[in-house]
């Protein structure tokens, strides 16, 4: 049992004592841990109260410890450094088991699909998350070693994901696929319309477009019978706010990848398509993450 007397020695005296014993001075101690030198003196005058015995020799500009306090500092020093380190790294570990590693791709429009999931979900469990904004197929390896915990990608990733046994998914976000188009195009006037009727237009895709989408382009196109006439643009003009397309130009995008925010550009549904977002995930995820899968599972099924 803890004698009455040292029962409310908090580590913030501990602190500061070893401090003053350091640099034997009350006033740079203050400075240094960035409290008052009033505060100082009141903290070590209230430890020596409770352990019954001088800690210091107070002289005009300099103290040094009592032979009490030299004992004392030897023998608290190793113990009280090791129940700190141990205590901050329990507590790391704990966070980091509370803790979701998200990628979202910026360009897919998160505010739409993933702020009311979080706001949803933060209402019943407490967790923390840690965004990361990312566009690139690394994304699947980090969350294979455990780097990341769950990631959303536009549904023609699913071809990389089938690639790795360790990852699973769902498709959380469903969504037709739209065509970006020029405003004075005449497609543009149309709320939707068939693939078919891409076979005059040129398809633009950026020079860093991942296989996945370049295969999923042609592939669409040659389901419908015909052949896609791509062109490639230069990455840093096609991530521009403004992408400067002929009349005859289209980009392939869904409903939640519009990433060219344009007066000049109209998007239009093309029919009896399937993308939208795939919320990707390790088999083998930890108990926090399951629980936020399976969050995730309802709250987009009510969502649709």
């Amino acid at each position: 049992m803890i004698p009455y007397d040292l029962q409310h020695i908090t580590l913030m005296q501990i602190d500061i004592f070893f401090k003053c014993a350091e640099l034997k001075n009350f006033t740079k101690a203050a400075e240094e841990l960035r409290i008052t030198p009033a505060m100082v003196s009141k903290k070590i005058s209230a430890l020596e109260s409770a352990l019954g015995f001088p800690l210091f020799c107070r002289q005009k500009n300099r103290v040094t410890l009592t032979a009490e306090g030299e004992a004392l500092y030897a023998a608290w020093r190793s113990p009280i450094e090791s129940m700190v380190y141990h205590a901050a790294n329990i507590k790391e570990n704990h966070n980091k088991s509370r803790t979701i590693e998200f990628s979202l791709w910026a360009s897919t429009n998160p505010e739409r699909f993933f702020v009311p999931l979080i706001n949803a979900f933060s209402a019943e469990e407490e967790l923390l998350f840690h965004l990361h904004l990312r566009e690139d197929p690394g994304v699947l390896e980090d969350i294979v070693s455990g780097k990341l915990d769950v990631a959303f990608m536009p549904k023609f990733a699913e071809r990389g994901i089938r690639e790795m046994q360790s990852l699973d998914y769902f498709l959380a976000v469903p969504s037709p696929l739209y065509v970006a188009l020029p405003a004075d195009h005449p497609l543009a006037q149309k709320k939707t319309f068939s693939v078919e009727k891409l076979q005059g237009l040129t398809l633009l895709v950026s020079e860093g477009a991942m296989t996945w989408y370049m295969d999923m382009v042609k592939e669409l196109c040659l389901e419908h019978g015909f052949t896609a006439r791509i062109k490639m643009v230069e990455e840093q003009i096609f991530n521009t706010n403004y992408l400067c397309m002929r009349k005859n130009d289209a980009i392939i995008t869904d409903k939640y990848f519009h990433a060219f925010a344009s007066n000049a550009l109209e998007y239009r549904e093309l029919e009896d398509t399937e993308s939208g977002l795939l919320m990707i995930f390790r088999k083998n995820a930890p108990t926090h993450v399951r629980y936020l899968l399976e969050f995730a599972w309802n709250f987009y099924k009510e969502l649709r």
